[in-house]
């Protein structure tokens, strides 16, 4: 999460600039202006040994009435505690300010991750189907259970019909589910 030094602008008065006398970051923070009166140009330096770390990609700023403006200021995050300042300077001069800056290296507490409660839990998983079921849910495998069928039916038929005519008519078949099977097979 990014660390925020709030400025506004003419909130108090044309030009003026309401700052905090201190912000304490743990690195890179932003630079949020709102501008509350007419359109303004803001200066913004970099100061003491703030300006040896950090940098703004851009110093000077027009601000159009009532428009709001995010300014990073990009640094890494530092390995000891050191303070800098930021100056702030509205209309050409009108009105400067001045932030002091305490850049703190960032705690090792902060850097975990932290795990939502609903994470602790395992979720539900849809049950999976035993091999057999999966097997079935295969178009070959049913077209080759319906052959087996058909062809278990026809072997019967022949048997009990004792006739040469449905002999022949179920060795037919056979000979076409046994044809049907390999070619799903392949």
């Amino acid at each position: 999460m990014t660390e925020t030094l709030p400025v506004q602008i003419s909130r108090d008065g044309l030009h003026e600039l309401s700052v905090p006398a201190e912000i304490r970051v743990t690195g890179a923070f932003d630079i949020g202006v709102t501008n509350h009166g007419e359109s303004v140009h803001l200066h913004v330096h970099l100061e003491d040994a703030l300006a040896d770390v950090a940098s703004v990609p851009a110093t000077n700023h027009f601000l159009e009435a009532d428009d709001r403006r995010s300014i990073p200021v990009e640094m890494a995050p530092p390995e000891s505690t050191f303070r800098g300042k930021v100056k702030l300077v509205s209309a050409h001069g009108s009105c400067t300010r001045y932030v002091d800056v305490v850049v703190e290296p960032p705690e090792a507490a902060e850097q975990t991750v932290r795990v939502d409660e609903s994470l602790a839990h395992p979720q539900e998983r849809p049950p999976t189907p035993s091999p057999a079921v999966a097997a079935v849910d295969d178009p070959r495998t049913l077209a080759a259970l319906a052959s087996a069928l058909v062809l278990v039916v026809g072997v019967v038929v022949a048997v009990l019909a004792n006739s040469l005519v449905v002999t022949v008519g179920v060795l037919f078949v056979l000979v076409a589910v046994l044809g049907a099977i390999a070619w799903t097979a392949r």
